[in-house]
């Protein structure tokens, strides 16, 4: 149980690195605007399959100024990290160099390439098994020792006057 809630701190998710191009389309946009997008990253999208250079490309039509100038990288992109459509597209892509269809956002429209995944590591439950048990059992031991720190204190405070309640309580001579 404790591996499985704390699954982050044992296991890095599969991550993904992504170039992507950005055409901006105001939230509004109507139907006709949105296609106009659309058409203009097919196009693009058949210019890469084509042959062109997919950074050269993000380089000239990207809105994104931020990543174009680096031909569209966006880096290593780990779950959680961008909005949900994106993040939905940029999993479902399956190989390296593989490009999305138009995909919508509250950014714009992207056409988004995969460029490296970098797959789920880290340590199964057999090889933490141990840390996990003496964890626990740690715990267990700070949780024991404020229980009767407590009732030590209570009984000192209780019985002022003397310190016998609290030697018997606790098996030591005063």
């Amino acid at each position: 149980e404790r591996y499985e809630a704390s699954r982050e701190s044992y296991v890095r998710p599969e991550q993904r690195e992504a170039s992507h191009i950005l055409l901006n389309l105001d939230a509004g946009a109507d139907d006709e605007d949105l296609a106009a997008k659309r058409a203009e990253l097919i196009a693009a999208r058949e210019r890469v399959e084509g042959g062109e250079d997919f950074g050269e490309v993000a380089r000239e039509l990207s809105d994104d100024v931020g990543s174009a100038e680096a031909g569209g990288s966006l880096g290593v992109i780990a779950p959680g990290a961008m909005v949900p459509e994106f993040e939905e597209a940029v999993f479902a892509l399956e190989s390296e160099g593989d490009l999305s269809e138009p995909v919508r956002t509250d950014f714009g429209l992207h056409l988004i390439r995969l460029d490296g995944i970098t797959p789920e590591e880290g340590r199964a439950f057999d090889e933490v098994r141990e840390e996990i048990v003496a964890e626990l059992g740690a715990e267990r031991a700070d949780r024991e020792f404020f229980e009767l720190r407590s009732e030590l204190a209570e009984i000192v405070f209780d019985e002022s006057d003397s310190l016998e309640p609290a030697a018997e309580a606790t098996g030591l001579e005063v």
